[in-house]
C-alpha cells in the first residue's frame, strides 16, 4: 500500500478505498458517495506516489508521455 502524508481524514478513507477499488464499477461507487472533486484529487495524488517508488525509468517515461 502506498502511504500519503497529511491526507485529511475524509481524503484517506478516499485513498483506501481508491486502492482496494477492483473494478470501474466500484471505482464508480466512490464518485456516488464522495465528491468528484476529492476523489479525483486522491487518484493523482496515489498515482503521484505510484509513479515515486518506480525505479525503471524507462517504465516511468512511457507513462508519462502520454500527458
Amino acid at each position: 500500500m502506498i502511504h500519503i502524508e497529511g491526507l485529511s481524514p475524509k481524503r484517506h478513507i478516499i485513498a483506501d478505498a481508491l486502492w482496494e477499488c477492483e473494478t470501474e464499477r466500484e471505482v464508480q461507487m466512490l464518485f456516488e458517495v464522495f465528491p468528484v472533486s476529492e476523489v479525483l484529487l486522491v487518484k493523482e495524488m496515489l498515482v503521484a506516489a505510484a509513479l515515486d517508488q518506480i525505479t525503471d525509468t524507462d517504465l516511468a517515461e512511457d507513462y508519462l508521455s502520454r500527458f
